[in-house]
């Protein structure tokens, strides 16, 4: 839907079509959990702990051209919890 309306609205140049919000591994693993494997463990570490030459980035993209044209996405944790939701249940009816 995002698609087909900026072919008709596209004003030139970079758009993200990305969900608004901010999501972390955690909480992504968090709804893997709940949604798909119970049973999954991990380990995180520190990033102190690691041994690299450069900080790891941490990337935001902006929405504000969708805003401008008035395109709305649900924020980013509700989508991602819905895909996990449709990922689970998908997996369960196999």
């Amino acid at each position: 839907d995002v698609i087909s309306k900026l072919i008709t609205k596209l004003p030139g140049g970079i758009v993200h079509a990305t969900n608004p919000g901010v999501i972390s591994h955690r909480e992504i693993l968090e709804l893997y959990k709940q949604y798909i494997d119970p049973g999954h463990t991990c380990s995180f570490i520190d990033e102190a702990d690691l041994v690299v030459t450069k900080k790891r980035s941490t990337c935001v993209l902006q929405t504000k051209v969708l805003d401008k044209l008035g395109i709305k996405m649900r924020d980013v944790k509700v989508a991602v919890e819905d895909s996990m939701r449709k990922l689970g249940s998908t997996q369960k009816a196999r």
